[in-house]
């Protein structure tokens, strides 16, 4: 892309055109990191300080990236439910030469980790990826190697030796 910027100086980027500039950058989907150091000619120390000193700058940013957001969000959307595809194909004869169109309908199915992710970020309460184990009392398995196996295959288990262990050499 280039340097756009001669030195980085804020004010050209706070006219019509520098603002018109950051926003389309953001809208096709680059990082915030790459319009300072690839378009602006910055550090992304420099443009963090300056969307706090110029709000028009953090503005154009922000509205930039609200359209590619809604349209991955969209795209997550649909590969989370499934959809349903067209699909052309050409028939040709032994000769190349075109004697039908054929169109099927195919459908995508769902895919289970958008679904995941979906119900993660929308529903965080439900389908957090985090478990609580809680234990009272106390497991001694006096270096009994088979039973620290046994615990260590599954995730409460090692959980479980995890904690055991942290309170040992706590004290």
């Amino acid at each position: 892309m280039g340097k756009a910027g001669r030195k980085g100086k804020y004010e050209e980027w706070l006219t019509e055109e520098g603002l018109f500039k950051i926003e389309g950058w953001a809208k096709r989907g680059l990082t915030e990191l790459q319009i300072a150091k690839d378009c602006i000619g910055v550090s992304m120390s420099t443009l963090s300080e300056w969307k706090v000193k110029f709000p028009e700058i953090a503005e154009a940013l922000k509205t930039g990236k609200v359209i590619p957001d809604m349209q991955v969000e969209g795209a997550l959307f649909k590969n989370a439910m499934g959809y349903d595809v067209e699909e052309t194909k050409v028939v040709v004869d032994k000769a190349g030469q075109p004697i039908r169109i054929e169109k099927t309908k195919k459908h995508i199915r769902p895919d289970t980790t958008a679904q995941i992710f979906y119900l993660q970020n929308r529903m965080p309460d439900v389908w957090r990826n985090v478990q609580r184990i809680e234990h009272s009392g106390q497991v001694d398995t006096n270096g009994n190697e088979e039973a620290e196996a046994k615990l260590a295959e599954t995730e409460e288990g090692r959980e479980l030796l995890k904690r055991m262990f942290e309170l040992k050499y706590q004290k």
